[in-house]
């Protein structure tokens, strides 16, 4: 939106004043879509250095302050909006001047200005450095240390924790639920099913003091567990079957092989930290043994990610795709919105722009590929033999090749003929415009409708250096019959000129000769035909090589099976993207981790791509993110929100923990447990506060309206 010299003086709206603070989301939505546009395309010319026509873009309140035109917003309403007008060039505004923008960023103004123009830049303003000291004080940067457990009589860790909350706050604990409710709930909650109704009668029926733990432990050890559980993680990893983001979508026939290893991993209560890191760097981590090569399978985490079209904008389009990854990579571990730092430093949290493309060089450096399912001698034996078959296949093409070479030269013989017989047909269609090719051909004995498609290609310019004349020669008017002296050496310059490109062709034919003698050309001239026209020993040598070809083809194994996902590409560190733009680069950025993890002076990875350290560095104990992110995922499963209600933001933007020393306990004591989700689901089911009927307590309503605590 640069140079705007008259329609940015319009900015001016009372009513955002007034408005409600923003959500996390329409912060986000602004900091993805908003922001990036507005500072690559407006504040060059309405920013902190310059301001055309008074006015600034670059902080709310200058975009509140207005200019002379009038309100540009309306929040929560983009069709009132004349800034809305403007961007679609429909009025007499047309912004920017320099041409439209992009139909989905003018949608993406619509939306924002439909959510209530959330804009946060006055409530959190920039800084150009960042306290690292003090960013790592932030309550989701702290190490995870284990809380002591209050006092008091409750077995269940979980429920003195809730009960000193339930007691600061003046809250009283309902009864537990009756056991016809507690087998539906939890029946549900673990497999997505209702339990059968001989299922409730004999839980009902069991007087033993441990009937409910016995439940909690078959519906763990179901199939059912296992893909209701995935279903949830799927959601995180954006689990899809087709590439969603080209025009020609093509489906991920294997992508079923992930989604039934997430169904599995979490059935064998696969231990969390293997469970990181195969999805991130499977291929640079497990063995060879039938054990561990299912494992490959999890490298579907990346290799279903989006795939973008690359015909209008392919650096674009590919600085999309590494966006996708590192944006999923890091929401669904570790809670960052770390895709904010795209175009700047984030604006809220302490990742700065070059801990992005840190991160974006491990993907850069990383290429999407299928991954056998099988060992390495297998993986080698089956190549060597498909090795095979594509040899004897290129031995057929390459003689057919020779054979057809020598099919078009004697093609190419007969082109003086056809030529002089083209100048006929034109100076025919002097007297009568509509005489058909045929009528020329019959008498020249050649085929009519090779003739005509001759005619039209001669009548195009630059067929041919040796026919740049063609035109000059042809006749103006009625007269003889038979072509000058001129055509015919022109016509026999031509066959020569095409029989020396077809000497000459190697590989793909010439456009000259693709015209002349391809599938679609004027003489086309195609493989069966040229197979068929083999005689002698050349026929006896060619039926010899397709025959080994097909005994081959017959014999050769069956394509091993194989996963969607990631291998190693050479390695390569990338620098910023000015911006966000592909096309302005700055400073390099080495891969490595989040500096706000890993200290001030983070570990280069150096390992090919960096995956496997990447992985390692997310798995790490001492993060102090995974473990929590993760934990609280499965507390919000079973409660309808989590202990942190931004389960994909710990950052600044989200919100922050109700209960932090019961999410610390949980986490600690899931690493204790070496990562065992079923532990953790037991720990949490177990409890009274899960166990607790849905009733309503008249005080605790008042108090604890959306049941926070």
């Amino acid at each position: 939106m640069r140079s705007w010299p008259v329609l940015l003086l319009i900015f001016t709206s009372p009513l955002l004043a007034a408005e409600t603070k923003p959500s996390a989301a329409e912060i986000e939505f602004f900091e993805n879509k908003i922001r990036p546009v507005l500072v690559e395309q407006c504040l060059s010319c309405h920013g902190e250095k310059k301001q055309s026509a008074g006015l600034r873009l670059d902080r709310k309140s200058a975009v509140l302050k207005g200019g002379e035109n009038g309100p540009a917003l309306v929040p929560g309403k983009a069709e009132e909006s004349l800034l809305v007008k403007a961007i679609r060039h429909t009025g007499e505004l047309k912004m920017p001047q320099k041409g439209k923008l992009a139909p989905s960023v003018i949608a993406d103004f619509e939306k924002w200005i439909n959510l209530g123009a959330a804009d946060p830049r006055d409530d959190a303003a920039a800084t150009t450095e960042i306290d690292w000291k003090k960013a790592r004080e932030f309550w989701s940067f702290k190490p995870v240390v284990k809380p002591a457990i209050p006092a008091g009589n409750e077995p269940n860790a979980i429920d003195r924790f809730i009960g000193v909350k339930l007691q600061t706050h003046g809250l009283k604990a309902v009864p537990l639920a009756d056991k016809r409710t507690l087998i539906r709930r939890l029946t549900f909650d673990l497999t997505g099913l209702p339990p059968t109704p001989g299922e409730v009668e004999s839980f009902v029926k069991d007087e033993s003091a441990n009937a409910y733990v016995k439940l909690v432990d078959r519906l763990l050890a179901t199939q059912a567990y296992g893909e209701m559980q995935a279903r949830q993680w799927l959601d995180v990893a954006r689990y899809a079957e087709d590439q969603a983001h080209t025009f020609s979508v093509k489906p991920y026939g294997d992508a079923w092989r992930y989604r039934d290893w997430v169904i599995r991993a979490f059935n064998d209560d696969l231990p969390f930290e293997k469970f990181v890191k195969y999805q991130i760097a499977a291929d640079l981590i497990v063995g060879d043994s039938p054990e561990e090569i299912q494992h490959r399978a999890a490298l579907g985490f990346f290799g279903l990610g989006a795939q973008y079209y690359k015909n209008t904008d392919a650096a674009k389009a590919a600085a999309d795709e590494l966006d996708d990854r590192v944006d999923t990579l890091t929401r669904g571990f570790l809670g960052l919105t770390v895709s904010c730092a795209r175009c700047h430093d984030h604006k809220f949290d302490p990742i700065p722009t070059q801990d992005y493309y840190s991160l974006a060089g491990v993907f850069w450096s990383s290429k999407l590929a299928d991954n056998p399912l099988a060992p390495k001698a297998e993986v080698e034996r089956v190549a060597a033999e498909m090795k095979k078959v594509q040899d004897a296949d290129k031995l057929v093409k390459d003689f057919l090749q020779v054979e057809k070479m020598r099919l078009l030269g004697e093609r190419a013989d007969s082109l003086p003929t056809y030529v002089l017989a083209s100048w006929k047909l034109e100076a025919r269609r002097i007297e009568k415009a509509d005489t058909p090719a045929a009528e020329i051909a019959k008498g020249e004995k050649l085929d009519g409708p090779a003739l005509d498609r001759l005619t039209r290609y001669l009548a195009k310019k630059g067929v041919s250096q040796s026919m740049t004349d063609w035109g000059k020669n042809l006749p103006k008017k009625a007269g003889p019959s038979d072509p000058p002296e001129e055509v015919k050496v022109m016509a026999n310059k031509f066959r020569d000129e095409v029989k020396a490109a077809i000497a000459k062709q190697q590989g793909k034919p010439g456009e000259m000769v693709q015209a002349l003698f391809g599938d679609n050309g004027v003489f086309p001239v195609k493989d069966a035909e040229v197979a068929a026209k083999m005689t002698g020993e050349r026929k006896v040598t060619f039926e010899r090589m397709k025959g080994e070809h097909a005994e081959l083809a017959k014999k050769a194994p069956k394509p091993l099976a194989a996963s969607h996902g990631l291998v190693d590409a050479t390695p390569v560190d990338l620098k910023v993207y000015v911006r966000g733009n592909p096309a302005k680069q700055g400073e390099l950025a080495p891969r490595r981790f989040l500096k706000i993890v890993a200290g001030d002076e983070p570990k280069k990875f150096t390992q090919g791509s960096g995956r496997k350290e990447l992985a390692e560095a997310i798995a790490d104990l001492k993060n102090p993110l995974t473990a929590r992110v993760f934990v609280n995922r499965i507390w919000q499963q079973h409660f309808g929100r989590g202990i942190v209600n931004t389960p994909s933001n710990f950052g600044s933007l989200g919100e922050r923990p109700t209960h932090p020393e019961l999410l610390d306990y949980l986490a600690a004591k899931f690493i204790e447990g070496g990562g065992s989700v079923k532990a953790l689901h037991r720990e949490i089911l177990n409890s009274d506060v899960y166990r607790r009927a849905s009733v309503g307590e008249a005080n605790n309503e008042r108090v604890d309206a959306d049941n926070r605590f």
